[in-house]
């Protein structure tokens, strides 16, 4: 078996499902004239909303769930 590299890694498998929704409903809200500015804070808030306040900030962050680039520019 070989090492990994970090084009084999599957991010979309690392960040929770409910968070690429969030995303997704800010980006429909936000789409104006071809394009969307999402804001990261909007995201954490929408991810500490969601969960009702139990995943802290410090979560979102260290989980890395806003990464986020890669997922988006695959799907075009």
């Amino acid at each position: 078996m070989k090492p990994i590299s970090p084009e084999d890694i599957d991010k979309s498998s690392i960040i929770p499902s409910f968070v690429i929704e969030i995303i997704n409903n800010l980006i429909n809200k936000e789409y104006h004239k071809g394009s969307a500015v999402v804001m990261q804070e909007d995201i954490v808030n929408g991810i500490i909303n969601k969960s009702l306040n139990i995943i802290p900030r410090d979560k979102i962050f260290a989980n890395k769930w806003l990464e986020i680039e890669e997922i988006y520019e695959k799907a075009g």
